[in-house]
């Protein structure tokens, strides 16, 4: 096996080999986009990335075939410091070559990547083969987020008894009360078992993009209402409407993301969150929408509870792996 940077002139069979990934994961998951089983439309997911001046690639040649290739992402942030990204369309192996053979990518190319301090590594993996998974998580990668999918047009619509609660789109008078709420998913997750941090100055920013939310007409923000107490919300938008734009796998044309949803803290446990969703999807099926997309933390262990029980099935996971900066330093001199 040899190893190269991944040049313009191998995208033909990269391409050819992603498609082949994608009509394999859609053996398991058929809600998944068919149009990237075409080769050339898979070559187009690839020429795209290609051109962007912070992406790279390595490719794996067995007797100058390509056998798999893996395209890699820097970025720079100034909070984070220095990560290397490999998105969900940016890697493939042959379908006869182990599983393995990403490992010995990943060792080839993250080599150069710690030489030049990007220590923080993500990757987003499709679960339609656990060998491949397995993979990834035998180099030190750990499960962060996952990202799941249903498809509401095989889900009857249901009836809806709210109880002793109102169920409503929001409007202008909600504006302070989901000001306040903004925060209530990372109150959540700055605890344990998540203990993902939500910076200060990131505060006011998240507040007014979720009051932003109530005037947004691409948005169906759902409130949920215990008297004059906002109980939950959930907050859905169509996502890959524009094909010209970046492609995306993992993503039916024209589905629905539900992006944000929440419960106050006193008022779980009591179907807030299932009343949400059913009347959420109720509307969606009404304007024909088939597929509804989410994510969430690995390490959240009610939404990881809570949204399969609601039908959502699990296609991806973004893994990620975290080098002590210290290799940089602390090794023996030649």
């Amino acid at each position: 096996m040899k190893f190269q940077a991944l040049t313009e002139n191998l995208l033909v069979q990269a391409a050819g080999i992603l498609s082949e990934r994608h009509i394999l994961e859609r053996n398991v998951h058929p809600e998944l986009p068919s149009e990237y089983e075409n080769p050339h439309i898979a070559l187009e997911v690839l020429s795209q990335q290609f051109k962007q001046t912070n992406i790279s690639g390595i490719a794996a040649l067995s007797e100058d075939e390509l056998v798999g290739f893996l395209l890699f992402r820097k970025k720079m942030d100034s909070s984070k410091g220095r990560q290397i990204w490999v998105d969900y369309e940016s890697f493939a192996i042959k379908a006869s070559e182990d599983p393995n053979l990403y490992r010995f990518m990943y060792a080839t190319a993250a080599e150069q990547w710690v030489r030049e301090g990007y220590f923080d590594h993500y990757i987003v993996v499709p679960n339609g083969n656990s060998e491949v998974v397995e993979a990834w998580l035998k180099l030190g990668f750990a499960y962060e987020q996952v990202h799941a999918m249903l498809d509401i047009s095989v889900v009857p619509s249901k009836e809806v008894d709210c109880k002793e609660l109102t169920i409503r789109l929001a409007n202008e008078t909600d504006r302070q009360k989901i000001r306040e709420l903004s925060t209530l998913i990372f109150e959540h997750q700055v605890k344990a078992p998540v203990w993902s941090p939500l910076l200060p100055e990131d505060v006011e920013r998240l507040q007014d993009g979720y009051e932003g939310m109530i005037e947004d007409e691409t948005v169906d923000l759902w409130v949920a209402y215990e008297d004059e107490k906002m109980a939950g919300f959930q907050a859905y938008w169509e996502v890959n409407s524009d094909l010209s734009k970046k492609p995306q796998m993992m993503t039916p044309y024209k589905s629905v993301e539900l992006g944000v949803g929440g419960t106050v803290t006193d008022m779980r446990g009591k179907g807030v969150g299932k009343l949400l969703t059913t009347v959420g999807i109720n509307a969606l099926k009404k304007k024909e929408t088939t597929v509804v997309v989410t994510d969430w933390r690995m390490t959240n262990i009610q939404s990881s509870s809570f949204w399969p029980k609601q039908g959502f099935k699990p296609i991806a996971y973004r893994l990620s792996r975290k080098i002590d900066p210290a290799i940089s330093w602390a090794s023996p001199t030649k």
